[in-house]
């Protein structure tokens, strides 16, 4: 009875400490979600796209894993908002992220493609804002602007060089006067 004690105070001290939901998931994974939106998360062995989703789950958002990840997570023990553990796992795997607003997109970095789209007629502060909210966090060194060459260079899979071309060819240096609102990464226009 004493040991059941103990267990119903730890439970009761780790609720006051913040975590408003505490699960235990297949294969050893054990999260929970905090009331200032901090996800921790211990695993001991779970598929990786299983995790993504777990992830997702726990954060609100979607979650797109390419089907060629089939590693398995072990031992990982991750903390943060939601963006920065999904960046810690990626990395940890080096696998690219993307979050466009929405939803989570997982590759592995064998299955992107690399393109350079030119904006000759695009504001840089245009060109800057449009990478901002199409891509607000992203693997680092996906996405890039140069200045000099009138080019943003991408690395990651087609649908986010889509995404970019739409966003970007919604814009031009005439438009300065205009508002555009881009939404869950997309352009109103």
């Amino acid at each position: 009875m004493q040991a059941l004690d103990g267990k119903w105070r730890r439970l009761a001290l780790a609720l006051s400490c913040g975590m408003a939901l505490i699960s235990v998931l297949p294969c050893g994974t054990v999260a929970a979600n905090g009331h200032d939106g901090t996800i921790r998360l211990f695993v001991v062995q779970q598929p990786l796209s299983s995790l993504f989703e777990t992830l997702g789950t726990l954060a609100g958002v979607g979650v797109q894993v390419d089907p060629a990840i089939d590693r398995t997570a072990s031992q990982v023990n991750l903390q943060g908002r939601h963006f920065e553990v999904f960046q810690q796992l990626s990395r940890h795997y080096n696998l690219f992220y993307w979050f466009d607003g929405t939803r989570y997109s997982i590759h592995l970095p064998t299955q992107l493609a690399r393109w350079a789209l030119p904006v000759d007629r695009v504001a840089d502060d245009y060109v800057n804002s449009v990478i901002k909210y199409t891509a607000p966090y992203i693997s680092s060194d996906s996405i890039s602007f140069n200045k000099e060459l009138r080019i943003v260079n991408i690395t990651g899979p087609r649908e986010l060089k889509e995404m970019m071309e739409k966003n970007l060819a919604n814009y031009t240096r005439e438009d300065k006067e205009s508002v555009a609102i881009i939404k869950f990464g997309v352009s109103n226009r």
